[in-house]
């Protein structure tokens, strides 16, 4: 699970994505373990962020679906048990996901 997150981190701080956030989510649902959380500073960069993440993740054999949330402000890359969000600062500061799953 190290080697996944390291991945997605290093993908993430790679195109220079900021405020990246891992919270472990085991105690609360069953359907995934890690949520990594990251700002981008417009459409198109956190479109390059989650597609980097996606070749990244695929290039080292772990599984990845295909990005959700096209043409957004907020994509979602879904690698099974990590569930990653990119994001731009101002959908980051409305959604606040950080406290929203840290309850």
């Amino acid at each position: 699970m190290q080697k996944k997150l390291k991945i997605i981190t290093d993908a993430i701080e790679d195109l220079k994505g900021k405020e990246i956030f891992t919270l472990e989510v085991t105690k609360i649902t069953p359907e995934m373990s890690f949520i990594v959380i990251a700002t981008g500073t417009s459409k198109q960069h956190i479109k390059s962020i989650a597609n980097n993440v996606r070749q990244e993740v695929k290039l080292k054999n772990f599984m990845v679906q295909p990005i959700e949330g096209a043409d957004t402000d907020w994509l979602l890359v879904d690698c099974g048990d990590v569930i990653i969000h990119v994001m731009t600062e101002t959908s980051r500061e409305f959604y606040n996901l950080e406290k929203l799953w840290s309850h």
